[in-house]
Parts: structure tokens; C-alpha cells; sequence
């Protein structure tokens, strides 16, 4: 089939008539057109507000998958997912020895960060945080709360972070896993 195909458009060629190639040009300038992206606005840090501190019947455990020697629940009264697409929390980490950090943090999925608003060591009170730079979460270490929020909870994969509701669904099927 290809040998008479090709037979045929050299009979075509040797006898004068010419292929359709410029025909085939005209035809592709009728379908070009020019795509130009609309542009991007900036990215916008939503301002977050300092909630109230934690009470123990809000707090969800968080199933860690690394090797850990505390524990750590998020307050799932605090939970937000902003239109920023950062996920902000409360979380509490308890150490064996009893000692009790809570954090509130800031996630974007889209960047692999976190950022903390505020903090608390062995109080009940919040003490704002004065470094509040985006930064890297480091990948699965010792007690990797943060990683395990980003990676098993918040974001799916790297780019969109999940609903609240979605994130709340994950909390409770893994408490209801045997």
C-alpha cells in the first residue's frame, strides 16, 4: 500500500501536477491564533487571627508515620483552609515527660511551608512568634508532626490543599482503622 502511494505521488510530480502543499499553508494560517495567559496576580498572605487556646474535647489524634516518642492532636476548632490556600491549625505535641507545645501554624501545600503565628510552652497562653518567615518542612525525621500534617492530612500532593471537611474525614477514618 505505502509502494503505490508513494508510485502515484511520483507519477503526480513527473506529469507537473504539484501536491497540495500550498494549499495546506493557507489552510494552517486560518487556524493560527496567538494564546496570551491572563497574569498572574501575586500571591496574598490571608492576615490570620490568633483563636482561642485548645480544650482537650476538640482535640483529634494525629496518627503519626514516622518513629515518635510523643504525642500530638490537632484542634479541630481551629481548622481553616483560606482562600490564601493555606491550612491554619492548632495542634498540641506532649511529650513522654508530660510537657505540652501548641502551635499555631500556617501550611501551604503549594510551597512544601509552614509558618507559625503563635506558640505556647507548658502554658495556657499564646505567645506570638517574631520570626514568622515561610519555612521548609522537613521530610520524615524524628516527631515529623509538621511533615505528617502536610503529607497525610492538609495537601494533596504538592499543589491544592484539601477542604476542611476532607481533612476532618481523614482524622476520623484513621481513628476508626483497626
Amino acid at each position: 500500500m505505502k509502494a503505490r502511494l508513494l508510485s502515484i505521488a511520483a507519477i503526480m510530480i513527473v506529469s507537473g501536477h504539484a501536491l497540495p502543499t500550498t494549499v495546506l499553508a493557507q489552510d494552517e494560517d486560518e487556524y493560527k491564533f496567538e494564546y496570551t495567559p491572563a497574569p498572574r496576580k501575586p500571591w496574598q498572605e490571608q492576615a490570620a487571627t490568633l483563636p482561642p487556646f485548645p480544650a482537650n474535647q476538640d482535640l483529634l489524634a494525629i496518627e503519626m508515620t514516622g518513629p515518635t516518642n510523643v504525642t500530638a492532636n490537632l484542634d479541630r476548632s481551629t481548622l481553616q483552609v483560606g482562600d490564601d490556600g493555606v491550612v491554619r491549625a492548632v495542634y498540641v505535641i506532649t511529650s513522654s515527660g508530660g510537657v505540652r507545645n501548641t502551635f499555631f501554624d500556617g501550611f501551604r501545600c503549594a510551597t512544601r511551608q509552614y509558618k507559625t503565628y503563635a506558640y505556647s510552652v507548658g502554658t495556657a497562653e499564646w505567645t506570638r512568634a517574631t520570626n514568622t518567615a515561610w519555612k521548609d518542612i522537613q521530610r520524615r525525621s524524628i516527631n515529623a508532626v509538621r511533615d505528617t500534617l502536610h503529607e497525610d492530612y492538609f495537601c494533596t500532593g504538592l499543589t491544592q490543599p484539601r477542604t476542611k471537611r476532607e481533612i476532618l474525614q481523614r482524622f476520623l477514618d484513621r481513628q476508626e482503622e483497626p
